[in-house]
């Protein structure tokens, strides 16, 4: 009887004090003169404002007001997080007028938006984020911080693509798809999703098609991942597919480097998160190695004209351009991972095209490159047999590198 008394006790606090989504919610007025608001969801307070440190030396306006006492430095917020459905860095919160009571929330005017620059847990405080903004118009009382709503069933979807991921891990993949589709019916720009089920079409043979949809989608809505590591590992998939998608299928359009186009934005992104990622740099330099080999093939061959000949000169120094920076990235990448045989591969071709791009007549200095470009087809050639797998049959363009760039 005592147990059941208690149970009924804890059901009973749990309902009395528990605070539903519904609680949360705000109808924000940007513009009291329309009647026009947001629905808004409460993420917590303010717990104060701060000037940041230094402002952009290289920003030449910005110092010349400063010396005629006009202050451009932004605002520095601390927020304590009191619900959060999903917060991210560099995503917009709005700070909104809180009752006096400092408990139930009203809905109200926007005074101020924020960007937010961190997340971060506190022992005593529990978890809090720093935004940066232009507050001046904000005294030290207590204020309301809230997110838009771009989706009311964001958590639901976040839930649904958990799922997903349980059904994946336990190998049964109809499942899996099933509950994925379930999270974007919840949240269509919720991007975990689209790149979840990205992953099942390229390694279930569903379709290339199928795959570069749902990555897409997933690219066009980046700012929304919630997980940083899942947003990286993002990055890393979707550079591969476009890579290997050019090659498949839009290496035969001469005229066609969308892929590779986006590769190399996605490549940048990534290495942003990552400056030292094999991957990333390995993506930068094989993609401006295939822009080389793309504009290479499409030079006009003959020069009929004065007009064509400097199209082609500017042609190929665009193409030289992208060979170098192709070297650039490969050489960082073989400094971070040198027993990786694809790198390998990508070395013997680069610099294979380097040597046979040297022109006929030669300087000392030309001589000297040529076999120094020699010695390291050499040695990539004896790394690649190294590190190649077993079961992997000798690529024949390197064979035939190892044939022609003796006779160069």
């Amino acid at each position: 009887m005592k147990n059941l008394t208690f149970i009924l006790f804890l059901i009973l606090s749990n309902s009395l004090f528990s605070v539903s989504r519904e609680d949360k919610i705000v109808y924000a007025f940007r513009d009291t003169g329309n009647g026009s608001y947001s629905k808004m969801v409460v993420i917590g307070e303010t717990v104060s404002i701060d000037k940041a440190s230094m402002i952009d030396d290289n920003n030449k306006i910005d110092k010349d007001l400063m010396q005629i006492g006009v202050d451009l430095r932004p605002d520095m917020l601390t927020v304590k997080v009191l619900h959060n459905p999903g917060i991210r860095v560099g995503q917009t919160l709005y700070l909104i007028e809180k009752n006096p009571d400092h408990i139930s929330y009203k809905d109200g005017n926007v005074v101020g938006q924020i960007k937010v620059v961190s997340i971060f847990n506190t022992s005593f405080f529990g978890q809090q984020l720093r935004g940066e903004g232009y507050l001046r118009l904000i005294d030290n009382k207590v204020m309301t911080v809230a997110m838009p709503i771009e989706s009311e069933s964001l958590e639901d979807a976040i839930v649904l693509k958990k799922q997903g991921d349980y059904f994946v891990a336990k190998g049964d993949i109809a499942n899996a798809i099933s509950y994925y589709k379930k999270s974007i019916k919840m949240d269509k720009n919720y991007p975990e999703s689209h790149y979840a089920l990205a992953k099942i079409h390229t390694t279930s043979g569903e379709g290339s098609v199928s795959a570069g949809y749902e990555f897409k989608i997933a690219w066009n809505n980046r700012d929304k991942f919630l997980d940083l590591h899942e947003k990286h590992q993002f990055y890393l998939d979707y550079m591969k597919y476009l890579l290997n998608r050019f090659e498949t299928e839009a290496y035969k359009n001469t005229n066609l480097t969308t892929d590779l186009d986006t590769s190399l934005e996605v490549s940048k992104e990534a290495l942003k998160m990552s400056p030292s990622n094999f991957d990333s740099l390995y993506s930068v330099s094989y993609s401006y190695f295939l822009y080389f080999l793309k504009m290479r093939d499409s030079q006009p061959k003959i020069d009929s004209d004065e007009k064509m000949a400097e199209e082609k000169a500017m042609i190929r120094k665009k193409t030289e351009d992208n060979l170098n920076k192709a070297q650039v990235s490969l050489e960082k990448a073989l400094k971070i991972r040198h027993q990786d045989y694809k790198i390998q591969t990508l070395a013997l071709l680069l610099y294979f095209e380097k040597l046979r791009d040297l022109p006929n007549r030669e300087s000392l200095s030309q001589v000297t490159e040529r076999n120094e470009l020699k010695s390291k087809i050499e040695f990539h050639a004896k790394q690649y047999l190294i590190y190649k797998p077993k079961s992997k049959k000798i690529d024949k363009r390197i064979k035939d590198i190892l044939e022609v760039s003796k006779t160069l």
